[in-house]
């Protein structure tokens, strides 16, 4: 005989789940929750990025840096950066030695008037007694020349990436190396001139300001001897901003970590300690360059037709 149908006054009892069965299960529902919770703030991106243009050219910029490698590009002119500020180390320490030695002044005193550490203090004092100091100034200028070229071949490909989507359109011409040079040294003064005004709260506020306002001048200038299309300065200037502060903000790393290790910790953390957080420094620049250029060469696509 077929078995009587259910009495719907008397549901049947389901067997109670098994442990296993509710962690899948509530698994499975977070998993769900959490795919739904991203797709609404997609949702909330998208119609933020349709309303303002600020929140479109950040995405815009953050797509164009992943589509050209900006990671990989910037771990390439972190090594550049390490080939350039190697001999350029040396030839500021053992000159500003060799001009201590000759203008008979205290090496403490000739980097204090410059902004330096101590530890660079320490080394101009080795420079300004170094008997062979002179062989080893004219042996850096080559290698110098040959560094700053290189460093500026990178960062116009860079350019070319950004601007043009390739890095065909790159020249090497003395006159542009030559410029590109005077704005390292420009730059290089102007974090000077930030360090040696330092020396009070106003001073220090005067610093800030004076050096993130000459290094984004000096950048949008250099910029002009880069590839960059049709960009006009106006298009540029974003991206020199950005440049500007950025660096200010990783001269503060380097004064206040890197310092600190070699000037304080330098038996705990020796030198391999101070060599990964100037290295870790350096790409944090070639990131800031790669950044600078794709968000100049962002706003300069969203102007032309």
């Amino acid at each position: 005989m077929p078995a009587d149908p259910p009495d719907p006054r008397h549901p049947t009892e389901r067997p109670p789940l098994q442990p296993e069965d509710a962690i899948g299960r509530t698994f499975s529902a977070r998993l769900l929750a959490a795919a739904e919770r991203v797709r609404v703030l997609r949702e909330q991106i998208e119609e933020a990025r349709e309303r303002h243009a600020s929140v479109d050219i950040g995405l815009a910029t953050v797509e164009r840096d992943s589509e050209i490698g900006g990671g990989l590009l910037a771990g390439a002119l972190a090594y550049r950066l390490f080939v350039f500020l190697l001999p350029l180390a040396v030839f500021l320490v053992v000159g500003l030695g060799a001009y201590a030695d000759a203008t008979d002044q205290d090496t403490d005193d000739v980097a204090r008037d410059l902004g330096l550490t101590r530890v660079v203090a320490r080394e101009i004092e080795g420079a300004a007694s170094d008997s062979a100091r002179w062989w080893v100034l004219v042996a850096s200028i080559p290698v110098l020349a040959y560094a700053v070229t290189q460093l500026f071949r990178a960062i116009s490909i860079l350019h070319g990436l950004a601007y043009e989507r390739t890095g065909r359109v790159v020249g090497l011409r003395p006159r542009s190396i030559g410029l590109f040079s005077l704005a390292v040294l420009g730059q290089i003064a102007s974090s000077s001139l930030v360090g040696a005004l330092a020396g009070s709260v106003l001073g220090s506020i005067v610093g800030v300001v004076v050096g993130v306002v000459a290094v984004t001048g000096i950048w949008l200038g250099a910029s002009e001897l880069f590839p960059h299309g049709t960009a006009t300065l106006a298009d540029r200037l974003p991206g020199s901003l950005l440049y500007g502060s950025g660096t200010l903000a990783i001269s503060l790393f380097n004064v206040l970590v890197i310092g600190w290790l070699i000037d304080e910790r330098q038996d705990s953390y020796g030198a391999l300690g101070a060599a990964a957080a100037l290295l870790f420094s350096m790409y944090l620049t070639g990131r800031l360059i790669v950044a600078s250029a794709v968000l100049s060469a962002t706003i300069w696509r969203r102007r032309i037709p």
